[in-house]
């Protein structure tokens, strides 16, 4: 998997190098950056449960409540969050489309909620995810055929 940070996109390939899957996401802000190395996938949840931990988000107070929130795809990380091997980020849906590559993420990699469900079908846990800037040199092998 290579995620274009420059052009907000996730680009999926398969063993061969063909690119298979195609979708615009969300990415970090310049306060909550996304990762900018390869880190891989470590678990893969359908319909999470998620749990707000306000000493995450610089928005808001660390002193304000933790939350738990019941899955669906209302939830904020939507249908399903693919844990990636950096604590505390991942890729998941959202339950507001018209976000996507508008609005900025806290450093995860933000789907539609179908593309997120499509995704967690095409991968398993150990697949590699490249954050690149496509018009650098340094993108994986994979993403330059």
């Amino acid at each position: 998997i290579a995620i274009s940070v420059a052009g907000n996109s996730y680009n999926g390939f398969d063993a061969s190098g063909n690119l298979i899957f195609h979708a615009p996401t969300t990415l970090g802000s310049g306060y909550d950056p996304s990762p900018d190395e390869t880190v891989h996938v470590v678990e893969i949840t359908p319909m999470p449960h998620f749990h707000y931990d306000p000493t995450l988000y610089h928005e808001v107070p660390d002193s304000e409540p933790d939350a738990h929130m019941n899955p669906g795809p209302n939830s904020p990380v939507g249908v399903v969050w693919m844990a990636l091997s950096k604590p505390h980020y991942g890729m998941h849906g959202t339950p507001d489309p018209d976000s996507i590559g508008y609005a900025s993420s806290h450093g995860c990699i933000r789907l539609t909620n179908w593309d997120a469900q499509e995704v967690s079908h095409r991968i398993r846990k150990g697949a590699s995810v490249a954050f690149v800037d496509t018009t650098s040199k340094n993108m994986p092998e994979v993403a330059k055929k």
